[in-house]
């Protein structure tokens, strides 16, 4: 009873978190070089950026486009994009819960053993601000 009420209350937040909606739900594959939908324990043999999205809210979207634009220098550094979005609770619930987000726009860095290199505070990074944690 105590996980599902902790469940629910972790999802309750993330809906009422900063990701209001939008109404451009336009999904690019400008990542899908870097993006994977691969469980996390495969992803260990190179740094990992986690971003944890509502694809609805407006601040998710920019922090998309940032990463969109980062693609092909990600790819460059071997790095490997994983979105974890609110839309896809049913596989994406565990990831929420592992790292404890209850703010989105979320990234957190795995370094190539799947530990956490770098969490970043909740809401939208410049490219800068990534590519110092990557290189």
């Amino acid at each position: 009873m105590n996980k599902l009420l902790t469940a629910l209350l972790a999802v309750s937040i993330l809906f009422l978190a900063d990701c209001g909606e939008s109404t451009a739900a336009d999904e690019d594959t400008a990542l899908a070089k870097t993006t994977s939908k691969a469980p996390l324990a495969v992803m260990q043999k190179q740094q990992t950026l986690l971003f944890f999205m509502n694809p609805y809210g407006r601040p998710c979207q920019e922090q998309d486009a940032i990463l969109k634009g980062m693609a092909k220098h990600l790819a460059s550094l071997n790095v490997q994009v994983r979105y974890v979005k609110t839309t896809e609770m049913a596989s994406a619930r565990p990831i929420f819960m592992k790292y404890g987000i209850r703010a989105l726009p979320m990234i957190i860095v795995l370094d190539k053993n799947g530990s956490v290199k770098k969490r970043f505070s909740p809401g939208i990074h410049n490219q800068l601000a990534l590519m110092a944690v990557m290189e």
